[in-house]
């Protein structure tokens, strides 16, 4: 991809901040390659400093899942020029925390965050939206580890920061509220299900998937369907796999898994309980 860090070209309009939320919003929907391409080019033309860092920022959320390492090291090296540049060597390990977690490395994901807990800037109260993703960050990494009590405990902690989306203070925020906060219902969803607690993992999925919007819906249609399955509810069950069948297409969900399950699910009724119908 090559280096991209260049000194702002004079003489030009400005970016805007909408060009900036619309390479951002590509980023939400995991589109990281052209989410990246175009914060790339906008840090050739940007001339305000806050919306550079701000695109710095952005460049390392991408780089960092695509394993651009040289992109991601000249992004930082740049944010480090910047005044109190702890901070932002901090949230840079966070982004890469988030990352780790996402490419199945949640060891080292659990050490960048540990290494931002010492730090103790998390305590001021400007940090107290990063420190609501940290907490968030070590729950998810936890969970994929399979330490579910102690998942469960950070997600709390989490949670508990910004109970409802009116207790977000700005509009940004509410915005990552819903996102954050069905994460955290995800997350305690799957930690329940590893404890086989599946009547609660059932009920926070639910509360999921009626939080959540599109894509993320399926997700919990989908937690709320293995739920049942797992407890030998199948009827309803298939009932559920069968509404996914008739969603959208969802990257998170494949569709040849939920037709398997839908098979297993006949199978089973047709096997064990004759006169069960889907009436």
């Amino acid at each position: 991809m090559g280096h991209v860090l260049m000194e702002p070209i004079e003489y030009q309009l400005d970016v805007t901040v909408e060009e900036i939320e619309s390479a951002e919003e590509l980023r939400r929907y995991g589109e990281f390659s052209n989410a990246l391409a175009l914060a790339q080019e906008m840090l050739h033309r940007v001339q305000d400093g806050d919306k550079r860092m701000r695109l710095l920022f952005d460049v390392l959320r991408c780089s960092t899942q695509l394993r651009a390492e040289s992109v991601t090291d000249d992004a930082i090296r740049e944010l480090e020029k910047y005044p109190y540049p702890e901070f932002s060597r901090v949230l840079a390990n966070s982004i890469q925390a988030y990352a780790e977690i996402s490419l199945g490395r949640p060891q080292d994901a659990l050490a960048l965050l540990d290494i931002n807990l010492e730090t103790g800037f998390f305590e001021r109260e400007d940090f107290r939206a990063h420190k609501y993703d940290l907490y968030l960050y070590k729950g998810m990494a936890l969970e994929r580890l399979s330490r579910w009590h102690e998942a469960l405990e950070w997600l709390e902690r989490a949670h508990e920061m910004y109970p409802t989306e009116e207790s977000a203070t700005d509009q940004d925020m509410r915005k990552h509220y819903q996102w954050a906060e069905t994460e955290i219902l995800f997350n305690k969803a799957r930690c329940m299900m590893g404890l086989k607690q599946f009547d609660v993992a059932y009920e926070i999925s639910k509360q999921a998937h009626e939080l959540a919007e599109g894509d993320t819906k399926t997700v919990a249609m989908q937690y709320m369907a293995d739920c049942r399955m797992w407890q030998g509810r199948v009827t309803e069950s298939l009932r559920l796999y069968l509404d996914i069948q008739k969603r959208p297409p969802c990257v998170s969900v494949r569709a040849e898994c939920i037709q398997d399950r839908i098979n297993s699910c006949i199978d089973y009724l047709e096997k064990c309980k004759p006169n069960s119908k889907l009436t």
